[in-house]
């Protein structure tokens, strides 16, 4: 049979019992890995990462403080 002689529903289900049947993957461990194994750039990644946040987080403030004052 072709394709086009099927209905909507009947095409649906057909593909939701082939996603039920090979789509079931099982995740047995989570491994988080870091951004370096030596130490001299994990501190130059930390401080680098440090002063994005120390810039960014003043500048989220003060957009949150602009559009309380004046919404409009």
């Amino acid at each position: 049979m072709f394709l086009w002689s099927f209905t909507p529903f009947q095409i649906e289900r057909m593909f939701r019992n082939v996603m039920e049947t090979e789509n079931k993957p099982e995740v047995m461990e989570f491994v988080l890995l870091g951004l370096s194994q030596t130490c001299e750039v994990q501190l130059f990644l930390f401080f680098l990462f440090l002063l994005f946040y120390v810039i960014v987080l003043p500048v989220n403030i003060l957009i949150i403080l602009t559009v309380r004052e004046d919404p409009q």
